[in-house]
């Protein structure tokens, strides 16, 4: 339950530089990787190895499991790379952590995150039918330079959300555009504190309203998920305001007054700055953090011609944890079926 006070030097690592020896490491993987001519949406773990960076992966993992939920790694050297490259980077690192997932109905296994101009938007792909305003879809503030309120990522088109989110800044905006972080420790800790009365609603199930890329064509329209659930001892938070009263809508249950005041009390306190960490990520540095037990969100910002604001995101399943990723573990821990 941290708080940005309780942010200091002494609880590392909050930031990790890569090694001189990683980043060798990183340059030969690049060379080989050219030399086969694989691309950022099919390379693949075998293609990309950082030896020197492993060592430090099960210290991330436990900081990003048990410390504070989050760090940022530091490597400058972005600018030298072409974006395909910075890319490839990026997806090998985060696929050390974990088993990288896709983002969308598409495939993706990376989505940028940038204000899109609006003949870019009118291009977006209609998936489930529910995209409208020619092709905009109204839920991707990560679209736009406005303020994206403190949330967590789903992934409804998945069979289970992302643990880990990776954010990796190729250029930051001419003004604001700070990363926003909480967690949800401390947020549970102010609604025992000022409302227990709203916490038995908040460990039962809400419809939420399901992003057009990542509706299933024919799938329900909405999805069932409580704010609040303990999985494996550990707090897990699942909140996207702008999903939360279309979704109850769309149910046929509509939000009671009662739930209303709830969720404003809630996004009250996701406005509390000292309940939050802010960062704004330079060009070659990458935010990867818990999205169990941590909501994030973004200021707004603003861009000019010389000067544009874009991350790319990334989506992650941990695989140390748990059954992991082999597909026999996970259909004995999932499907309860028995091995010898």
């Amino acid at each position: 339950a941290w708080t940005p006070d309780s942010l200091t030097a002494d609880v590392p690592p909050i930031f990790y530089d890569m090694t001189r020896e990683a980043k060798n490491e990183i340059v030969d993987a690049l060379r080989r990787i050219k030399m086969r001519g694989l691309h950022p949406q099919n390379v693949e773990q075998q293609d990309f190895r950082v030896p020197s960076f492993a060592r430090d992966v099960p210290m991330l993992r436990d900081h990003l499991d048990r410390g504070c939920g989050f760090v940022v790694l530091r490597s400058r050297d972005v600018a030298a790379l072409t974006e395909d490259q910075a890319l490839i980077v990026y997806w090998g690192l985060g696929n050390y952590l974990g088993q990288v997932m896709r983002q969308d109905l598409s495939g993706a296994r990376t989505d940028f995150v940038s204000d899109k101009e609006e003949d870019e938007k009118s291009k977006s792909v209609e998936v489930g039918g529910k995209i409208e305003d020619g092709g905009w879809d109204p839920y991707r503030v990560i679209d736009t330079n406005k303020f994206c309120t403190l949330h967590t990522d789903n992934a409804y088109s998945n069979p289970r959300p992302p643990d880990y989110v990776g954010l990796m800044c190729l250029c930051n905006a001419a003004v604001g555009g700070e990363s926003l972080l909480m967690a949800a420790y401390t947020l549970h800790n102010q609604i025992l504190k000022q409302h227990p009365e709203y916490l038995e609603r908040l460990y039962q199930d809400f419809s939420w309203d399901t992003p057009p890329l990542q509706t299933l064509p024919d799938g329900p329209p909405t999805k069932a998920m409580p704010i609040f659930e303990f999985k494996d001892d550990e707090l897990v938070i699942h909140y996207l305001d702008l999903y939360l009263e279309p979704g109850m809508e769309r149910a046929g249950t509509p939000m009671t007054l009662e739930e209303k005041e709830m969720q404003a009390f809630l996004a009250a306190q996701m406005l509390r700055d000292d309940l939050m960490f802010r960062y704004l990520l330079q060009p070659g540095e990458t935010l990867f953090f818990n999205n169990r037990w941590n909501i994030h969100g973004r200021d707004a910002f603003e861009d000019t011609v010389e000067q544009r604001h874009k991350l790319v995101r990334l989506w992650m399943w941990r695989r140390h944890t748990g059954p992991g990723m082999d597909p026999v573990a996970l259909d004995a821990a999932e499907f309860g079926i028995l091995l010898d």
